[in-house]
This record gives structure tokens, C-alpha cells and sequence, in this order.
């Protein structure tokens, strides 16, 4: 998921009326905040499973998030983005919230991570051979750098698929974070990779709900008559 998806594009913008547009009557809506019980809660076992390797996925998912918000202010100055106030401003219920911060990050890495990125590799090195040789003395192979960037790329265009607005912008993304999600497979195991995922995922619809929450008391403060 890219923060492109879901971050208001003006947390300035005020409405004139929320009665007659049931668009900004739905973003007034409270947060609900229920669907970060099961992510804590995955996340808190993972930790107890893999010691050793989840903690690191997790702040390396962190980390990737600064990505995410360079390449969407980027794609914002540049133009290249595509607004809709109606996506803006619509509210995810906690089902799209629960598939974005748990379904996603484990069924996505599960398969391209977990599934097609090692079946990529071996049969790299099925049919060249000497691509099990390691790469400019970086202690991995050719195959494995081959397997991880095409399986990126692979992710990033699967995402031109969604039905929401600037899918391209997320697909650059989540090519970015396909590479990292890769890295973090082989050297760490699918576990951390799944904690990364689940963590940029996560912090991508926190911040959206908190800059939602900031919007709408900016525009409820604004509509307040004021005495002179």
C-alpha cells in the first residue's frame, strides 16, 4: 500500500458546508483506531517467535516509510498525481483498514517473498548456472539480485491494478519497497519482511487518520462564528 492511496493532498482545504455533502459528513467522522489491536498483536508474536528478526523488519518498515512520503511529495510537485476529493476525504472502514495493515502484508509476502522470489532464484540458477556466483563481492549471487529486483517490479505493477486514483504513484512505490521487503526476506527470513510490510502499511493509515483528524477540526474551527 502507498501513502499516495490514502494522504490528503490539502490538509488546509475548508468546506463551506458538511450538511449537504455527505463526503465531508463522513470524513468528520470519529477514527476508529480497532484495527491496530490485531497488528499489535501479530507484531507483538512475532517478536516472542523470531526474536531476532522481526524487531529489525519493523524498523526497517519504518524506515521505508520515508520513501513513501518523498516519492508522493515528489509526485505532488512534479503533478503528477491525480486528485480526488472524494477519495481525500472518505473514511476507511475497519475491514480496508484491517486488509491494508494485516491481510495484505502477510498474503503479499507470502507470495511474492515468500513463494515466487525463492522459485525465481533456483530457476535462475537452473538455467544459468553461473549466476550462483556473488555479485561484485557483495556476498549475494547474481540470481538472488535478479530475483529480488524483477520480483519488486512484479509487486509494484500488480498495484497498477487497485481502483483507486494514482496507482502509478504506487506502484513506483511499491517497487521501492519490494526491493527492501526482498533484502529482508534473504537475509532475515519471510517473517521480517512480513513485519515490515505490516508496519509501513500501518503507519501509512495512522498518519492518514491522524491528518484526516487535524483537517477536521481545522475546517470545524474555521466555520466557528467569531466575535468581534
Amino acid at each position: 500500500m502507498s501513502i499516495s492511496a490514502v494522504l490528503p493532498h490539502s490538509l488546509g482545504a475548508t468546506s463551506t458546508s458538511t450538511k449537504a455533502n455527505p463526503i465531508a459528513n463522513d470524513a468528520n467522522k470519529s477514527p476508529d483506531w480497532t484495527y491496530l489491536v490485531p497488528v499489535i498483536g501479530i507484531l507483538a508474536l512475532g517478536i516472542l517467535l523470531f526474536p531476532s528478526s522481526v524487531p529489525i523488519g519493523m524498523a526497517v518498515g519504518a524506515a521505508t516509510l520515508i520513501g513513501s512520503v518523498a516519492i508522493t511529495l515528489i509526485s505532488t510537485c512534479l503533478k503528477l498525481d491525480v486528485k480526488d476529493d472524494k477519495e481525500e476525504n472518505k473514511n476507511l472502514s475497519f475491514s480496508e483498514k484491517l486488509a491494508a495493515t494485516v491481510a495484505a502484508p502477510i498474503l503479499e509476502e507470502g507470495f511474492f517473498r515468500g513463494i515466487l522470489q525463492p522459485l525465481a532464484i533456483r530457476a535462475i540458477v537452473f538455467i544459468v548456472p553461473a549466476a550462483s556466483a556473488a555479485f561484485l563481492g557483495t556476498g549475494l549471487s547474481v540470481a538472488v539480485l535478479v530475483s529480488v529486483v524483477a520480483t519488486a517490479i512484479l509487486f509494484g505493477l500488480v498495484h497498477l491494478t487497485n481502483d483507486h486514483k494514482n496507482t502509478h504513484i504506487q506502484a513506483f512505490s511499491a517497487t521501492k519497497s519490494g526491493i527492501v521487503y526482498g533484502f529482508l526476506a534473504v537475509y532475515l527470513g519471510l517473517p521480517a519482511a512480513i513485519a515490515a510490510h505490516m508496519i509501513h502499511n500501518t503507519l501509512i493509515v495512522t498518519v492518514t487518520e491522524i491528518a484526516k483528524l487535524f483537517k477536521n477540526k481545522t475546517t470545524s474551527s474555521s466555520l466557528q462564528p467569531r466575535t468581534v
